[in-house]
């Protein structure tokens, strides 16, 4: 069962494919703040968390790249 296990994480995060994964979910979270950011009618809570938000994608992206370096 473990064998089944750690087989089945290795395929999923293994290769090209944290690559991926953290380059979508670093743009969702990227495009979220932006969202937030962007609105008109925004209050101050929302647009901190916007700016959270941004950063947070931008960290993400930036592991995915470190990642696939090593």
């Amino acid at each position: 069962m473990d064998d089944r296990i750690d087989g089945f994480v290795d395929n999923i995060f293994g290769g090209g494919n944290l690559m991926i994964i953290n380059g979508v979910l670093g743009l969702v979270f990227i495009i979220l703040g932006i969202i937030l950011l962007a609105r008109k009618r925004s209050e101050k809570a929302k647009k901190t968390v916007g700016f959270i938000c941004i950063v947070i994608g931008i960290g993400i992206v930036l592991s995915g790249i470190v990642q696939s370096m090593l």
